[in-house]
């Protein structure tokens, strides 16, 4: 039963919205991304990885996205998401 509240719990801050009407609030959320993505080395709201996890897109569709990419950080994310499952 416990295991199961843990995982509402965690399924919660996944699926959390962030206020961003003010301005105060769009710089505290984007605090929190920003740490949620250097400590988790996990991109929030990458919809390659998304599509790619969901099997909309293969193998071959997310290498080439991200050498499309590769001169960023976020192209390089998406290289690294096929090397660690190599």
């Amino acid at each position: 039963m416990r295991q199961l509240a843990e995982k509402r719990e965690l399924h919660r801050a996944q699926d959390s919205l962030l206020d961003t009407g003010t301005n105060d609030s769009l710089i505290q959320a984007s605090s929190f991304v920003q740490a949620v993505e250097e400590r988790q080395g996990q991109m929030i709201g990458c919809p390659e990885e998304i599509a790619y996890r969901m099997r909309y897109i293969i193998v071959a569709d997310l290498e080439r996205l991200g050498q499309s990419m590769k001169g960023s950080a976020y192209g390089q994310y998406l290289l690294r998401l096929l090397a660690d499952e190599a």
